[in-house]
C-alpha cells in the first residue's frame, strides 16, 4: 500500500526538491541532481527570445521576469552543466555518464 507524505507547512522554496528526493526514496532509487547554468548571457537572451511554449495555456516569460527569478545554485548537484559552454549533445552525454557512475555505485 502506498505511503502518503504530506510537504504541507514547508517554505515554497525547495518542496519540489524535497518531494523528488523523497519520490526516489519512495522508489529505492538514488536521486541525481543536475545543476544547469548559462555562463553566455547573449546565448541566454537568445534562447528566452525564441523559445517555445510547450504546454497550452502557459505564457512564456521575457527576459525581465526570467532575470527577476530568484536563482539558488545547487551546491550538492551530481552534475553541473553550463549551457553557455557546452553543446546539447555533450549535456546529455555528461548526464549519461553520471547516470551510469550512480549505477555502479548501487
Amino acid at each position: 500500500m502506498p505511503t502518503l507524505k504530506s510537504l504541507t507547512g514547508l517554505p515554497g522554496v525547495g518542496k519540489t526538491t524535497i518531494a523528488r528526493q523523497v519520490a526516489a526514496d519512495d522508489a529505492g532509487s538514488r536521486l541525481i541532481r543536475d545543476g544547469l547554468t548559462c555562463s553566455d548571457r547573449d546565448a541566454h537572451r537568445r534562447r528566452i527570445g525564441s523559445g517555445q511554449v510547450d504546454l497550452p495555456g502557459r505564457v512564456r516569460p521575457d527576459r525581465l521576469a526570467v532575470q527577476g527569478h530568484l536563482y539558488e545554485s545547487m551546491m550538492d548537484a551530481d552534475v553541473t552543466l553550463d549551457t553557455g559552454l557546452i553543446s546539447v549533445e555533450a549535456a546529455a552525454e555528461r548526464l549519461s555518464q553520471a547516470l551510469e557512475a550512480a549505477k555502479q555505485e548501487s
